[in-house]
């Protein structure tokens, strides 16, 4: 993709592989074997880019966690927000602990694409994401969203790594 196409906002999916690891995802379109005794797995992944670069983009992740969004105890839910496409904001799992406030609505490149209910951003997580991937738009974050998922990146990350101790 041109470099014009990963712009604050954009969402996007590309084919992502990474280590297989113990929590292995069912639904992952290819698992093989790699180096070293291990596995490997390839799916479809969704992203928002929050920066794009001259070639490369820093993104984060829309995630269902397998249809569980972020019931699991394991999880920072304050690292987690809710998205959606449409003008309705799905209620949360029940279960779910409290996330970041503020829903990011998603403007569909295509009117017949759609996120799950349960699909969560993961504010917490950055990927880097090179431009000569190939990559299929989802859509744009709505413009009334668009400050909410930028102020709450920065927030989490913020918590996350803390400014470093002065030298005195």
């Amino acid at each position: 993709r041109p470099t014009k196409f990963f712009k604050v906002g954009r969402v996007f999916m590309v084919l992502w592989t990474e280590p297989e690891g113990s929590n292995a995802d069912a639904n992952s379109v290819y698992s093989f074997p790699v180096a070293f005794g291990e596995r490997a797995q390839a799916k479809i992944r969704r992203f928002i880019v929050i920066a794009p670069r001259q070639q490369h983009s820093l993104a984060i992740p829309i995630i269902s966690h397998q249809n569980h969004g972020v019931v699991n105890r394991n999880m920072d839910n304050g690292d987690h927000g809710m998205v959606h496409m449409g003008p309705a904001v799905p209620a949360p799992l029940p279960g779910e602990r409290a996330m970041l406030p503020a829903a990011v609505r998603v403007i569909p490149d295509d009117p017949t694409e759609k996120l799950k209910p349960t699909s969560r951003i993961n504010y917490g997580k950055i990927y880097t994401i090179e431009h000569n991937v190939k990559a299929k738009g989802v859509g744009m974050v709505h413009e009334n969203s668009l400050q909410a998922l930028l102020s709450q990146q920065s927030e989490v990350q913020r918590r996350s790594y803390p400014p470093a101790a002065r030298a005195t």
